[in-house]
């Protein structure tokens, strides 16, 4: 393959504060004597994603073999591979292990959590580092375009194996999800000083040639 592609580390677990405790006690109707165990379950978890969690992005002009099809003038994909890592699910067998049934399901629904505010920090790194935004979301095995066997070859894009899937394309680990974003260009803020940021890859995929923030 071609030059890798980075894997971006994340910040998820950042947002595992008093008030991100107290609005998944709120969700899930924990009481308030459920709170200590909560806090406690979300330090494990801020400790446990620690070097782990980040995504791969595969940019469009990486992408013309996995789609097949031609895009229409000005649409763009890119494939996302996205996990919070192995170390949740580590956490996970340890209260299992020790029969903390109730351990076990908060971090299940803390990391669901998670997992749903890595996609806006995967949004937002895409927002910050290209000329594009993300307009939508398309996930394997809902859309006839995207069949589950296509979700194999995108997991070829990694350059380490972070993320795998077995014959029933259950993901490893399991708090990880693999799709395609499509995106729109975004008009860059001169006085923003984001223009510094775009991403080569993605000048080089871009119709617009007389961009007058194109790297060249």
């Amino acid at each position: 393959m071609e030059k890798e592609i980075r894997f971006v580390e994340t910040t998820a677990g950042e947002c595992l504060t008093e008030m991100f405790v107290r609005a998944v006690a709120r969700r899930y109707h924990y009481e308030w004597k459920d709170q200590k165990k909560l806090r406690q379950v979300a330090a494990d978890i801020r400790s446990a994603l620690e070097g782990q969690e980040g995504f791969y992005c595969i940019l469009p002009d990486r992408l013309d073999n996995f789609l097949k099809k031609e895009n229409k003038k000005g649409e763009y994909y890119a494939g996302v591979i996205l996990t919070l890592g192995e170390g949740v699910d580590r956490l996970q067998d340890i209260y299992n292990d020790k029969g903390d049934m109730e351990g076990a399901y908060m971090a299940e629904v803390m990391t669901g959590e998670l997992l749903r505010n890595a996609y806006l920090q995967f949004s937002s790194w895409l927002l910050k580092n290209s000329c594009y935004e993300t307009e939508s979301f398309h996930f394997f095995g809902t859309e006839e375009e995207f069949p589950m066997e296509r979700m194999t070859k995108l997991l070829d894009y990694q350059s380490e194996k972070k993320i795998t899937c077995n014959g029933a394309y259950c993901l490893k680990p399991k708090k990880s999800v693999v799709f395609v974003a499509k995106l729109r260009n975004q008009r860059k803020n001169v006085e923003s000083g984001r223009e510094k940021n775009i991403s080569a890859a993605m000048c080089a995929a871009c119709e617009n040639k007389n961009c007058i923030y194109k790297i060249s």
